[in-house]
């Protein structure tokens, strides 16, 4: 390689080392589908606790230390947890003793790709995080 061609080389090396693919900011989907997938939660308001691993299932089952939280927010246990999501509302529900459906129900006043803030009648804010 001649010399010209040799520093040719390196000009075009470096420009294209140098050109960097824009990262695309993360736009986050719907909350029904951003929420599906492991959280840390923490929360603050008429009770300040966590953080808190919450699993948000596809098929609209919820897994993991939330059960505490919603039960305190019932003012009773609650087991079998559910949620559906739609636009601004998260419907988490749990079963009583006696076998009924106890809503709890959220509002959804973020939603971004790895942060999700919810909140309940302004009581209480849950903060999620990936």
């Amino acid at each position: 390689m001649t010399k010209k061609n040799l520093l040719l080389f390196f000009v075009f090396a470096l420009i294209l080392g140098s050109c960097k693919k824009k990262e695309e900011p993360c736009v986050a989907p719907g909350i029904e589908q951003n929420l599906i997938g492991s959280w840390s939660a923490t929360y603050s308001g008429m009770q300040t606790g966590g953080p808190i691993d919450v699993k948000f299932n596809a098929n609209g089952t919820l897994e993991g230390g939330f059960a505490a939280l919603a039960s305190a927010i019932a003012q009773k246990p609650l087991t079998n947890f559910k949620w559906s999501a739609s636009g601004t509302t998260l419907n988490v529900s749990g079963t009583d003793a006696d076998e009924n459906e106890v809503p709890v129900p959220l509002t959804v006043t973020k939603n971004t790709c790895d942060e999700v803030e919810l909140s309940y009648s302004g009581l209480l804010t849950l903060k999620l995080v990936r």
